[in-house]
Order: C-alpha cells, then structure tokens, then sequence
C-alpha cells in the first residue's frame, strides 16, 4: 500500500522551502500538499474556530498540485488526518521553516506545532527548519531532506513523537552527519518591542 503524506508549513503555500521539501518527497509516497495561503509563523499549534476553513487550488513550486488553506498550519493537518479533500495520511513532514527552531522557541513554531498536531494524534510527523541560507542552499539539499524522510518512512517514530530537525546554515560539503539532540531551554528571542506610546 502507498504511503500517504502530508505536506504542510507556517511559511505559506508559496514560500521556497515547501517547494524543495515537495520535490524531496518525490517517490517516498503519495503527497498531499495543505499549507496557509499566507505566512503564518510564531501561530504555534493555534486553531481556527467560529468560521468555516476555506481550501483553494495552488500549484506549490514547480506545479505541483496543492490546497491553500485560510486557516492555521495545524488547521491543515487536522483537514487531512481526518480525510477531508484527501486520503487521511501516514506520515506528516511540516517546513522547511525560514528561520531555526530551537529551544523553547519551537514551542511557538507553526511549522513545529503542525507536527506537534499530528504526533498528538498519534501519526509520525516531521518539522524541518534552517536559520538562514544563500540562493540556491536549499536546491541542494534535496538529497539529504529524502534521505531523513526516507529514514522515517523504513524505521518509523515512537508514538506520539516528532523529529524537529534544524539544518546548519552552512555549505553542503561542510556537514559531516546528523546529530540527535535534547530540545534545550533557552530561547533566541527573549525580548519584546513596543511602539512608542503617545497616550502617556
């Protein structure tokens, strides 16, 4: 039996990471691809409700079909495991992430609390996120992105787990292996902003 796969991000159905991960998934199973219709970062495993979801056709990069969703990352992971629009899936991937997701920060990630919504659920799930690349990185990490997900596919995930994968910044040739590690506790991004207020 096929396996069925849900693609999904925070970053939106037209951001350049989901089109390289689309192109990784090609023969690991059939994909089905739900994102946002829009950039929805830092929404963490946030819902839609009192409103009906809307799912439009897209083509997701190199015309690949897809549904665009006006709803939240995890609103598309619970559309496909519950078989709307779609077979339910056996393995959800989430990314790739603009930006890393490590630490306490990928408690916020949308693109982590998609995965988290589908290993809740008791379905493996996948996030991938870089911090930061230059043109093109991305293009050539498609091998190494099907063989991390083609890992997954043949050895499977405890219950109820994910794998939240952040890829270095750094040239190809420079990265020597995959290293497992404990989510720390820190957070990158522990400051806030506020406008001026003229209220007084």
């Amino acid at each position: 039996m096929t396996l069925q796969i849900l693609l999904t991000n925070d970053d939106g159905i037209d951001a350049p990471g989901i089109a390289v991960l689309r192109r990784a998934l090609d023969g690991l199973g059939e994909v089905t691809t739900i994102a946002p219709d829009r950039n929805t970062s830092a929404v963490a495993r946030g819902i839609t409700v009192r409103r009906a979801l809307k799912l439009e056709r897209r083509a997701v990069g190199d015309g690949y079909a897809g549904l665009a969703c006006d709803g939240m990352p995890s609103d598309c992971v619970r559309i496909a495991l519950l078989g709307v629009r779609c077979p339910a899936p056996g393995l959800v991937v989430s990314g790739i992430n603009a930006g890393g997701n490590m630490g306490a920060d990928a408690t916020y990630s949308g693109t982590v609390g998609a995965a988290f919504e589908a290993a809740l659920r008791g379905h493996p799930a996948l996030a991938f996120s870089v911090e930061e690349v230059e043109p093109g990185w991305l293009d050539e990490a498609v091998p190494i992105l099907r063989a991390m997900v083609g890992h997954v596919v043949e050895r499977g995930l405890p219950r109820h787990s994910i794998l939240n994968i952040n890829l270095p910044d750094r040239p190809l040739a420079e990265i020597t292996g995959i290293r497992p590690a404990r989510l720390g506790g820190a957070s990158a991004y522990d400051y806030v902003t506020l406008a001026d207020d003229e209220s007084g």
